[in-house]
């Protein structure tokens, strides 16, 4: 028998999902792909991206990773 594990991820700082020439509001993304220190750049340019996240309004629920179900099906083999 064989497992399967499903992951369900909130990340930051990668490479290779966001165009370069791509912004989310005013700001540009502050790192670069393959720069090295991804996430650090990240983390330094906060005062540009954490006000967006509203951690002030609802207990910062709003800005949170909220997952309501998840539903799987087994699939059969192809014959």
């Amino acid at each position: 028998m064989s497992s399967t594990t499903l992951s369900l991820n909130l990340a930051v700082g990668g490479v290779g999902y966001f165009d370069e020439k791509n912004t989310n509001g005013p700001y540009p993304k502050p790192w670069t792909d393959n720069a090295g220190s991804e996430a650090d750049r990240f983390w330094a340019a906060r005062a540009q991206w954490l006000p967006t996240w509203n951690l002030d309004q609802n207990n910062g629920e709003d800005a949170a990773l909220k997952i309501n179900y998840v539903k799987v099906w087994k699939m059969k083999p192809d014959p």
